[in-house]
Formats: structure tokens, C-alpha cells, sequence
């Protein structure tokens, strides 16, 4: 491999947002959204077309993104509780 085939210009665009909240000892619930680049990205932005950081930056906000929205819901069972109930 020669050193010349290490300047590539590759392009990435990640924005993870995540949102808890704890209501009770050890219980929690957690909001995900999840924003990125599509798989076919390469299609629209080409690094010998957009040489310079601008205009590179722009047409990657052009392409359809990625998103994806998850809920977790954790939930602490205390077995000395359950014990107790019964």
C-alpha cells in the first residue's frame, strides 16, 4: 500500500440524541433518536467534486438521512418486595 492511497476524503454525518429518565431506584426509561447518513451517500457526495469543506458540508445535508427513534424501558424488581407480598 502506498502512501498516497491514505488521502481519502470520506464523509460522515452522526447526530444521537438520548433521553432518561430515572423514576425509581434502578428504573428508568430511555428515549433514543438516532439521525444519519443513508447507505447509498456515496451516490451524492463525491470528494473530487466538493474539494473544499464547505461545499462538501453542504451537499451532505442535501442527502436523505437515516432516523431511528427507540424506548427502553428497565424495570429494578426487588425480590424482598415480591417476598414480603406474599
Amino acid at each position: 500500500m502506498v502512501a498516497s492511497d491514505y488521502n481519502v476524503n470520506y464523509n460522515v454525518f452522526n447526530v444521537d440524541a438520548f433521553f432518561t429518565w430515572d423514576f425509581r431506584l434502578g428504573s428508568r426509561i430511555i428515549f433514543a433518536w438516532k439521525n444519519s447518513l443513508g447507505p447509498d451517500y456515496e451516490d451524492y457526495v463525491k470528494g473530487s467534486d466538493f474539494k473544499s469543506y464547505t461545499s462538501n458540508a453542504g451537499q451532505i445535508m442535501q442527502i436523505p438521512h437515516g432516523n431511528e427513534f427507540t424506548i427502553r424501558f428497565i424495570y429494578f424488581l426487588d425480590y424482598q418486595q415480591i417476598k414480603k407480598a406474599f
